[in-house]
């Protein structure tokens, strides 16, 4: 679903307040050199991105984050609060 444009300035705003990100490096092929990242929103519920490489992932997250909110605004539901804390966290997992 899209967000309608009405809602897009005001989503930019909140997209930008600063949400913690946490990365994830997946290994897909279950001992190869092939990684992919996996960047996500923990405040933003299901707000997911991925790429190649981290800063793919981030970028992807952004727009997936402005969607999210446009959204939440769409259905008049509240915008969650950035949580204080470190600005990125990043994990690996390794996924058969």
């Amino acid at each position: 679903m899209w967000a309608k444009p009405e809602h897009l300035d005001r989503a930019l705003d909140l997209a930008a307040r600063g949400y913690r990100i946490e990365l994830i490096e997946e290994d897909l092929t279950n001992g190869a050199d092939a990684y992919r990242w996996i960047a996500s929103y923990p405040d933003l519920n299901g707000c997911h991105g991925c790429g190649d490489t981290r800063e793919e992932a981030v970028r992807d997250l952004v727009w997936a984050s402005i969607e999210v909110i446009g959204v939440l605004l769409e259905y008049g539901e509240s915008v969650p609060d950035p949580t204080p804390g470190p600005a990125v966290v990043s994990m690996s997992g390794h996924y058969a």
